[in-house]
């Protein structure tokens, strides 16, 4: 859900959505690296099941935080019925495109952009490595 909400949140604050995602990376890998820490030591010092209420009272401070700072973006409906733009996917019945057209449109427009390709790679490289 929080990816999902990078865009309007770049609306929002009026930057370039690259600026923003780099942002909330750049948060996520720090909050990874301390949060670990910060939460050993929080056991270590109040215990596990202190730590646990500690964590509860964050957790529900963040969902007040995103519900009461990010003010809610009236989404417009699209208009049914619309002949779909020429070069647009196949659409199946009840106007959903296909997932298999999109993801070979997809693929198609990656490997089209020698940049786009190296960023994949290096983000896939990276996240594999996280992973180990």
């Amino acid at each position: 859900a929080k990816q999902a909400m990078v865009p309007d949140i770049a609306t929002l604050a009026a930057m370039p959505l690259e600026r923003v995602t780099g942002v909330v990376g750049a948060i996520e890998r720090l909050a990874s690296t301390a949060g670990a820490a910060g939460a050993g030591a929080l056991i270590g010092l109040i215990g596990p099941g202190q730590a646990l209420v500690v964590n509860a009272v964050t957790f529900a401070a963040a969902a007040l935080i995103v519900g009461v700072g990010i003010p809610g973006l009236r989404r417009v409906p699209e208009p049914r019925g619309m002949p779909e733009p020429r070069g647009a996917p196949e659409a199946r019945p009840g106007g959903m495109s296909s997932y298999f057209s999109d993801l070979r449109e997809g693929w198609r427009f990656l490997r089209g952009d020698a940049v786009l390709v190296s960023i994949v790679t290096m983000v896939a490289t990276t996240n594999l490595l996280d992973q180990a």
